[in-house]
């Protein structure tokens, strides 16, 4: 290690231990003047100074050896305050008999003393605490010592003395039989070692946060059997071979590089393996900004949330901090206020962000009322008003707010398709240009190039475009000997155009019909529900009757396919009750009645099972999905209406007549959206209707 790095840990090493020493010299102070002072209190704090002040000197004669003095006075207080703590403790170990502290300051530290359970590598810990506060305490009798003892003791330990009485006579017999058992060094020692080889390796040479824990129980166990008289130079050479194998491929790469460059070569070849372990893992962490923080304390608060319309409250429990996240700008760019609810809970005006709500206390708030103000915009309802979720068009430019703690882009949640916001890939292909057909004289036919970038879901437009232009532009005069289509063509010879309705994921099923001449118009949203629905259906409807003109082709039928948004929030299902129902019933029934008219069937898909919440290894009977898709089914939705049950598919069969929602590959990591095993559950049940194809 360069001696520039080895002053600079020196120095935050003596950092660390003077904040130790400054609360450790505060608890002293406070209970020197405790006129009160428990003894056991008192002789606990001396041992705990006694350690500090061992490291504290290291310290100072290492940094001083370095040329760098101790200006402080943190060793020289925690010495004093020692020194009168240990006259303290006489003076309160010198009282007669008599002034014995009563039962309740006896019993004050069994806070502070840890249950001991019989782990082999946890007893000197527990061990030397108890001789300090009671074992070597003169105010206890044996017996009380016994029954102290008795209190602190479980598991296994607890087993090895239960047949003693509890007598003065046996509590030294106690003491005896878990030293022999416990106190074993051997048996330490042999409990380290199986550590070390048991220790779970790291493949991903990236993940730094896991080879941060392999090298932390690593270091651990190596200096617990240093501190017990066994180096490393009995052992290493034996172990060095397995721990490499628990390290990644480029980790040993590079260790082997370093080894024959002849880097660092002080030291036994092991010890050189733990000290590249540890410098690289500082170079890794330092290079991508991941080193673990150290652990900090936060103070709890409880909170009074108010409504600033009609009083509304929620009372919610939180851990104070210093920065929550960076302050936001005002946003003078909101859409139309005649668009939005009157009562909405921000004033648009920015500034510092004072309370992050978790998704622990968010189903408090959020409510269930939605309005749309845009295909990316809504506004949902809170106990304290309506606020905006989604992305406004004239914002659409400007960069997304990152918050300064966790460093996640807000533009990542609009991903969401429960929230009912369009996903990005729908907003790029609302700018995506494709290339227009050329006339190519020579061969006498039309050509049309490639975009150098697109995806599948993009082939859709391109192909809409395409059809668009040849309808207006098309091919007919270019060349003599072409046949022109009949202008007034039968209406039973046209293929058919089918609309499809719903939420995301009806948009990403890629339905097809298989009559080769039909085709479908996809027209879903994510996060759709039924009430949506209602909103955009003249819009889809009129589009579906334009692009059927465009390309001459005849009405086909209309497919819905609303999943469960309607009865589904982000986490899991709501709460389903008759109301609920109800409303989604009459809402479906206004829906098709209106279809109805334009196409001569309309097709409603049921809804399906989610990985969410209490459906999550429920019985298929016990599901949202299930509630909502019978009351569909009771419910007479329409004339030429017919109900497709497609949610009982994507269960798992647990028993001969049972059923549950597992994960069976159907699901995607959401638990949300569908795998395409998901959609080919589906297409290959039997209610899936034969003229289409998933």
């Amino acid at each position: 290690m360069p001696e520039v790095e080895k002053t600079e840990d020196l120095k935050q090493a003596r950092t660390r231990e003077r904040t130790k020493t400054t609360k450790l010299t505060s608890k002293l102070r406070a209970i020197y003047q405790d006129p009160n002072a428990n003894p056991d209190a008192v002789a606990y704090l001396i041992q705990q100074a006694e350690k500090q002040l061992t490291v504290l000197e290291e310290l100072k004669e290492a940094l001083e050896t370095c040329g760098i003095p101790d200006e402080t006075n943190h060793l020289a207080d925690l010495d004093e305050l020692t020194f009168m703590s240990k006259r303290l403790l006489g003076r309160l170990e010198s009282k007669p008999i008599h002034e014995t502290p009563t039962v309740s300051d006896k019993f004050r530290l069994d806070l502070n003393l840890p249950k001991y359970n019989g782990d082999l590598l946890a007893w000197t810990e527990f061990w030397e605490l108890y001789c300090s506060a009671v074992h070597h305490n003169r105010s206890y009798s044996p017996v009380e010592k016994f029954v102290y003892l008795r209190g602190q003791l479980t598991g296994e330990a607890a087993k090895s003395i239960q047949g003693l009485a509890t007598t003065a006579a046996n509590y030294q017999i106690a003491i005896d039989l878990l030293k022999d058992r416990f106190g074993r060094d051997d048996f330490k020692r042999e409990t380290l070692m199986a550590n070390l080889l048991h220790l779970p390796g790291v493949i991903n040479s990236s993940d730094l946060k896991s080879m941060r824990r392999l090298v932390d129980e690593f270091t651990i166990c190596i200096r617990s059997l240093e501190a017990m008289n066994t180096p490393s130079s009995q052992y290493g050479q034996l172990l060095l071979p397995v721990m490499k194998e628990k390290i990644p491929e480029e980790w040993r790469l590079q260790w082997a590089r370093t080894r024959f460059l002849g880097a660092d070569a002080s030291g036994t070849e092991f010890e050189c393996f733990i000290k590249y372990l540890q410098d690289e893992l500082r170079i890794r962490e330092d290079a991508s900004h991941e080193k673990l923080e150290e652990a900090r304390e936060y103070s709890q608060v409880e909170i009074n949330l108010r409504s600033r319309f009609d009083g509304g409250s929620r009372r919610i429990k939180a851990y104070s901090t210093d920065k929550l996240c960076a302050e936001l700008p005002a946003n003078d760019r909101t859409p139309d206020r005649s668009q939005l609810p009157e009562n909405m809970a921000d004033d648009f005006q920015g500034g510092p962000v004072d309370i992050l709500i978790g998704v622990d206390h968010l189903y408090d708030i959020v409510l269930w009322e939605q309005m749309e103000i845009d295909d990316r915009l809504r506004a949902v309802e809170t106990v304290f008003g309506y606020v905006l979720h989604g992305r406004h068009d004239s914002n659409s430019g400007e960069p997304a707010l990152r918050c300064s703690y966790h460093s996640h882009s807000v533009v990542r949640m609009w991903d969401l398709d429960t929230v009912g916001i369009v996903p990005e890939a729908e907003e790029k292909r609302s700018d995506t240009k494709f290339p227009l057909p050329e006339w190519n004289e020579k061969e006498n036919r039309y050509e049309m190039g490639l975009a150098w970038i697109i995806t599948i879901m993009e082939i859709d437009l391109a192909l809409d475009e395409a059809v668009d232009w040849f309808a207006e532009h098309g091919p007919r005069g270019r060349s003599e000997g072409r046949q022109h289509p009949d202008p007034d063509p039968d209406p039973d010879q046209l293929p058919k155009l089918h609309l499809l309705l719903g939420d995301s994921i009806a948009k990403a099923s890629r339905l097809t019909p298989r009559d080769p001449g039909d085709r479908i118009l996809n027209r879903a949203r994510g996060g759709e529900t039924w009430r949506s629905l209602s909103r955009y259906m003249e819009e889809d409807v009129r589009v579906w009757q334009d692009t059927m003109e465009a390309e001459e082709r005849a009405p086909g039928y209309i497919i819905i396919w609303c999943s469960g948004n309607d009865v589904y929030h982000r986490q899991g299902p709501l709460v389903i009750t008759s109301h609920l129902l109800d409303r989604v019933a009459a809402l479906a029934t206004s829906v098709v009645g209106r279809l109805e008219p334009h196409a001569e069937k309309v097709y409603v898909f049921g809804p399906l099972p989610r990985l969410l919440g209490a459906d999550r290894g429920a019985k298929w009977e016990r599901t949202a999905a299930f509630h909502l898709e019978r009351r569909l089914i009771n419910t007479r939705l329409g004339d030429s209406c017919e109900m497709i049950r497609l949610g009982r598919s994507l269960t798992k069969k647990m028993t001969k007549n049972t059923r549950a929602v597992a994960d069976a590959g159907y699901h995607r990591t959401d638990g949300v959206h569908l795998s395409p095993a998901g959609y080919e559950r589906i297409g290959a049940c039997g209610a899936f209707p034969g003229w289409l194809r998933m």
